[in-house]
């Protein structure tokens, strides 16, 4: 009786044992079924929050209104490519860049300014970043950056003196996210030529010709170029193993272009003296510290890392990633310069100084024979 009774109770208990494990299962699925459900969820609010925003939004008085409105942009263009979308419209794009302008008019704090500034010129990179083939050129990219530059070129002549010098970090910020979009692009010859034509294209932020283009603006991206071409040079270098070289003439090319075709000696001489001339001088510089580095032995070798505190360039960035040697670098923006200046519509006040800077080159390389 006893044994019956057992055998009952552990009949019982296996079959609880069973409905357990059969209810944990259920529940399993049922707890799967809800992450899929939270996750899908998830995923409409991001389709539904990435899309253009009213110009309202963007140039609110209130900054969480436009926090969202920048955030909103950015995830919208980032999928644009990835979605075959329909690319904007000029007059499209000019209309959202009015609407950003103004949301970084109505920044006041000096630390909002400069994290809006940030994010705004990460917006380019985010939309490269977010294609599966890192190898494709995103048009999206550069769409957004050219309207930067057109937009700039608008409004500058609307701002006062509270407010230009937000403006110019501004500019500052997305001319460096313009070399490490480069960078991010492999430095294509096609995406190199297309950042040197938005550069100086009529109405361009660096057509000296042109009487759209603010002379202020046009001279602040000639002070900040190569300072910003070395600086995102050394931040891609710190994020990459294998770093690429940059085809640094062609990065000067929209300045060597204009230095022979600008009708203002004045801008002609800012040019030369911002960005040819500094950049002509490092070359001198680092190639005297290159060949006084293949001349000493092994032992002055290891003093010289004792005692040498570094490069002496003023942009030695540049040289570690160009794509020549520092003699090659000097002599091919000598040999454009020559060949801009020899053009029939090269002005003729500034052929002559070209030609006297290329003589005097070849004055200092015969002497060094």
């Amino acid at each position: 009786m006893v044994t019956k009774v057992a055998s009952q109770s552990s009949r019982k208990v296996g079959k609880t044992g069973e409905e357990r494990r059969r209810s944990s299962g259920t529940q399993k699925a049922a707890a799967g079924s809800s992450k899929a459900a939270v996750a899908a969820e998830e995923d409409e609010k991001i389709t539904e929050t990435a899309s253009l925003p009213l110009g309202k939004a963007l140039a609110s008085t209130e900054k969480s209104i436009r926090d969202d409105a920048i955030r909103s942009l950015a995830a919208y263009l980032s999928q644009a490519d990835a979605l075959n979308a329909e690319p904007l419209s000029d007059l499209e794009m000019a209309k959202l860049w009015k609407g950003i302008f103004y949301c970084f008019w109505m920044s006041d704090k000096p630390r909002v300014q400069q994290a809006l500034a940030n994010e705004m010129a990460e917006i380019p990179l985010s939309i490269q970043k977010s294609l599966k083939n890192q190898q494709q050129i995103s048009n999206t990219a550069w769409q957004f950056f050219e309207g930067f530059l057109d937009s700039m070129v608008r409004e500058w002549w609307g701002l006062d003196k509270w407010r230009v010098d937000k403006f110019m970090m501004l500019v500052r910020r997305f001319i460096n996210a313009g070399f490490r979009l480069l960078d991010l692009q492999g430095y294509e010859k096609e995406s190199v030529e297309r950042f040197a034509t938005m550069l100086i294209k009529p109405g361009g932020i660096l057509q000296a010709n042109d009487v759209k283009t603010p002379n202020g603006l046009m001279y602040h991206v000639c002070d900040i170029y190569l300072e910003e071409l070395d600086k995102a040079l050394s931040m891609e270098a710190e994020e990459e193993d294998d770093t690429k070289t940059v085809p640094i003439t062609s990065l000067l090319k929209p300045f060597i272009d204009m230095a022979a075709a600008c009708h203002a000696s004045q801008h002609f001489d800012r040019m030369l003296k911002a960005v040819i001339v500094p950049y002509l001088d490092d070359c001198l510089v680092s190639e005297t510290e290159q060949n006084a580095r293949n001349n000493v032995d092994r032992a002055s070798k290891r003093q010289k890392r004792s005692t040498d505190g570094g490069s002496q360039c003023e942009y030695p960035n540049i040289f570690k990633r160009a794509n020549a040697s520092a003699t090659e670098l000097r002599s091919q923006v000598f040999s454009e310069l020559f060949d801009v200046a020899s053009r029939a519509e090269s002005v003729e006040a500034r052929r002559r100084r070209i030609y006297k800077m290329c003589r005097e080159e070849e004055e200092r390389l015969e002497d060094e024979e």
